[in-house]
């Protein structure tokens, strides 16, 4: 009998632990990049925001263990976008990001490392055919089984060839990446 019991609790532990470390991304959150770009027809170079649309993550990830955490994030790169429509036809096409060519990129990483108050993850985004490594660092709190997560990751768009017959004094050679992900865990 004392068996059965510590396995229903073994049981239940096992499934309620496994249930909380996947998490669904909830449609609140944004993914967004900030650069200085010379706008099309300016004369000067001006801070630049634009979005990802679309783009999907996987999460595993549980605080009390962050050593095996996954993260699995696939962009649609033809949903960028800066709400300037001259500068996005230009930033979509082959001398940046040549979404005919390369429509998503993807950033995989596995285990977390507690950095005081926050995060760091290790990984590699894959762009334009192109895998480079990419520390992202974020901030997290989670109540009851909602998480939030806000972090930062710069890219270095010339290693890419992003942008690499643009002149450097028309955009910068970092672009910063931001993200605020609202997820749930499932369960």
């Amino acid at each position: 009998m004392c068996f059965a019991r510590l396995a229903v609790l073994f049981a239940t532990l096992f499934c309620d632990s496994a249930a909380a470390t996947e998490w669904k991304v909830l449609p609140q959150s944004r993914l967004w990049f900030e650069a200085e770009v010379e706008v099309p027809n300016g004369d000067e170079r001006q801070p630049t925001r634009g979005d990802v649309r679309e783009w999907h993550a996987e999460i595993i990830f549980d605080p009390a263990d962050p050593a095996a955490a996954r993260l699995d994030v696939v962009l649609d790169m033809t949903s960028l976008t800066s709400g300037s429509a001259s500068f996005d036809q230009q930033m979509l096409g082959t001398g940046w990001f040549d979404v005919s060519n390369h429509p998503a990129a993807r950033f995989g990483a596995s285990g977390f490392k507690k950095t005081g108050p926050g995060y760091r993850t290790e990984g590699a985004l894959e762009l334009l055919g192109i895998a480079k490594p990419l520390t992202l660092d974020f901030a997290l709190s989670v109540r009851g089984d909602t998480a939030l997560a806000e972090g930062t990751a710069q890219v270095a768009r010339m290693e890419y060839g992003i942008g690499a017959r643009t002149p450097a004094d028309l955009a910068t050679a970092r672009v910063t990446v931001r993200f605020r992900i609202v997820a749930k865990a499932a369960r």
